[in-house]
C-alpha cells in the first residue's frame, strides 16, 4: 500500500509540474493512500471543476472579473484578434450569444494578445457587445497555462457557479449544441 501511495504521489506532482503551474492542492491522507483526483481534475480544468477567476480591464479601463458575471450560462471565450480561425469563430458566436442572450448566456471574451489599440479597433469593427476583458499582459501566461491553451479560438462553457460543463470547444455549431443540451436539461 505504502508503493501505491508513494506512485499516486508522484503522478501527482508529474501532472502539477508539466503543466507549467505551481498547484497549491489540498492532498488529503485517507488511510495509507493519499486521496489525488479532485487535484488532477483542478489541473486538468476537467468538466466539474470550478474555473480559474480572470480579473481583467474593459474597454473603459474598468477591471471585470469573471467570477462577477452573473448569468445562467458563461461563454469564456478566447481568441487573438489577428488569427483568421478567431474572426469566424467570433461571427458564429455572436450570432449564439444573440439568439441566447435573453435566456441567460453571456459571453467572457478574453484576448491572448496585449495591443490594446487593435483590441479595441477588432470589438469596434465587430460590434462585439458582450463583456471584453484584456488581461495584463503578464497574466496572459496564467491564463494560458491554467486553461491549457495552445490554440485559438478555444471556448469554455461555465454554468452559473462558474463550474465547467463543456470546454474547449472551438466552431460555433459546438457550442449551440452543448447549449441546447444544457437547456434542455435545466
Amino acid at each position: 500500500m505504502k508503493k501505491a501511495s508513494a506512485i499516486l504521489f508522484v503522478l501527482f506532482f508529474i501532472i502539477s509540474y508539466s503543466n507549467g503551474q505551481n498547484n497549491s492542492t489540498r492532498l488529503k491522507a485517507k488511510g495509507e493512500g493519499v486521496e489525488i483526483l479532485d487535484s488532477i481534475k483542478a489541473t486538468n480544468m476537467l468538466p466539474g471543476t470550478k474555473a480559474y477567476d480572470i480579473s481583467a480591464v474593459d474597454t473603459g479601463g474598468q477591471y471585470v472579473h469573471l467570477y462577477a458575471v452573473q448569468s445562467k450560462i458563461t461563454i469564456l471565450y478566447f481568441y487573438d484578434f489577428e488569427c483568421r480561425f478567431c474572426d469566424n469563430a467570433t461571427d458564429e458566436l455572436l450570432k449564439i450569444y444573440h439568439a441566447y442572450k435573453k435566456k441567460g448566456v453571456e459571453v467572457f471574451a478574453v484576448p491572448l494578445s496585449d495591443n490594446t489599440k487593435a483590441w479595441k479597433l477588432y470589438i469596434s469593427r465587430n460590434e462585439l457587445d458582450w463583456i471584453n476583458a484584456m488581461p495584463e499582459i503578464e497574466d496572459i501566461k496564467n491564463i494560458r497555462g491554467n486553461f491549457k491553451l495552445n490554440a485559438t479560438p478555444t471556448i469554455y462553457l461555465l454554468d452559473e457557479q462558474k463550474i465547467i460543463f463543456s470546454k474547449r470547444l472551438v466552431f460555433g455549431d459546438d457550442v449551440e449544441k452543448a447549449l441546447l443540451e444544457k437547456f434542455s436539461t435545466k
